[in-house]
């Protein structure tokens, strides 16, 4: 289980109601997941909190078509995002990302793209984009 973080969100003022005119960076990191029928675990590192009807997963797995993540049950996806009960993902807490690995080992590539959904498609910034080598 190695994760290599490729890029940290880096991004002008994208805090909901923020009267602070910084910069929000997020890091994440990614593990294989500890169940077989999981793929990869997502850990907001830091970051400011996000509500999660603005969090967009996709995933690549071994350089297949993107995937976008349905978050729990939804129907439909290709994967799935189970995250925590709060309506906020908050630096410390995980997302478990559910998907195909094809490979007969189960050791598989996937890279993670975390989207911060903007008040019109044109404004959605990438915050996140990790690979995580599965075993």
């Amino acid at each position: 289980m190695i994760a290599l973080l490729m890029l940290s969100g880096c991004v002008g003022d994208l805090a909901d109601n923020s009267t602070d005119s910084g910069l929000n960076l997020y890091v994440f990191s990614g593990q294989d997941a500890p169940r077989s029928q999981d793929l990869v675990e997502v850990n907001m590192d830091s970051g400011s909190s996000l509500e999660w009807d603005l969090v967009v997963v996709n995933i690549t797995v071994d350089g297949g078509p993107s995937q976008t993540c349905g978050e729990g049950n939804e129907t439909g996806a290709s994967c799935s995002y189970w995250d925590t009960p709060s309506n906020y993902w908050e630096p410390g807490h995980f997302i478990t990302i559910t998907g195909d690995c094809q490979d007969i080992n189960n050791e598989c590539e996937v890279e993670v793209h975390i989207t911060k959904k903007g008040d019109v498609p044109e404004n959605d910034v990438v915050i996140g984009n990790i690979m995580v080598f599965t075993e």
